[in-house]
Order: structure tokens, then sequence, then C-alpha cells
């Protein structure tokens, strides 16, 4: 980042898109899905693994970390790829 600032690399679409892409994993991360964990785990031991709430909430955490997957594989692509370099 310092040396972005510091006008030795130009701030491109790549290194924009990579750096606010992560932000948001770490946001996810540490805002959703290890609290989320904690919490269907809680429900599991005192509810069972075969409970329908525990279900839901498995079903939304998986659609949310397979999104983030998805971000974080197209990070990989834009920053290999340099697109408008």
């Amino acid at each position: 980042m310092w040396l972005v600032a510091r006008d030795i690399f130009q701030l491109e679409f790549w290194t924009t898109y990579g750096l606010v892409i992560i932000g948001v994993s770490i946001v996810t991360g540490a805002g959703f899905l290890g609290p989320e964990s904690g919490r269907i785990g809680k429900l599991i031991d005192s509810k069972g693994d075969d409970d329908d709430e525990v279900a839901r909430r498995m079903r939304r955490l998986l659609w949310v970390s397979r999104a983030e997957l998805a971000l974080l594989v197209s990070v990989v692509l834009v920053m290999t790829l340099k697109p408008g370099t």
C-alpha cells in the first residue's frame, strides 16, 4: 500500500479489486462465518444435528462460504490476468 501511495506503482483496477474483495472476505469471516459457526455448534449441542433450524443455518453458512470462495477465486484470476494492463 505504501508503494501505491507514493506513486511508485499505479493503483489499477486489479489492485483495487483485490484489496476490496480481500477486505470484504475478512469482514465476512470475522463478522458472520466465525460467530455463526459457534452459534450452530451450540444449537447442535442443544437440539441435535437433525433439527430443521440447524439445517437452515448450515445451508445459509455454506451459501455464504461458497460465495466468498467464488469472490476469492475471482481475486486470484484478476490479479493473475491483470485486465487493463
